[in-house]
């Protein structure tokens, strides 16, 4: 079994799609985790029956989070993806620097 794309990097909040490709199996209908958790869950994100992935609203305490899809005909058969969830925020921080002079108030 594939699992396609095998990485990404999606933004907190947003969508992607996955496909798992079952082979020799009458039955293609797959059963998608998160974290090993089937549908995923709030803190990692959550995947629908049709394999569309949604980053959490906040980082997870591991940015990267496994997407698994198992054949329901054959559970030991599997693939998985590896998820980055970024952040769009990005924060730059600038010194300048100060002067003090002594006693001064």
């Amino acid at each position: 079994m594939k699992v396609t794309p095998a990485s990404a990097t999606v933004i907190l909040g947003n969508p992607q799609m996955f496909t798992a490709t079952v082979t020799n199996a009458s039955d293609t209908t797959v059963v998608w985790r998160v974290n090993g958790v089937a549908g995923g869950s709030t803190a990692t994100g959550t995947i629908s029956m049709a394999g569309v992935y949604t980053a959490p609203a906040e980082l997870p305490a591991s940015p990267v989070v496994q997407i698994a899809a198992t054949s329901k005909a054959d559970a030991t058969k599997s693939g998985t993806s590896q998820v980055a969830v970024a952040s769009e925020l990005q924060v730059a921080l600038s010194a300048t620097a100060a002067r003090v002079e002594l006693g001064a108030k």
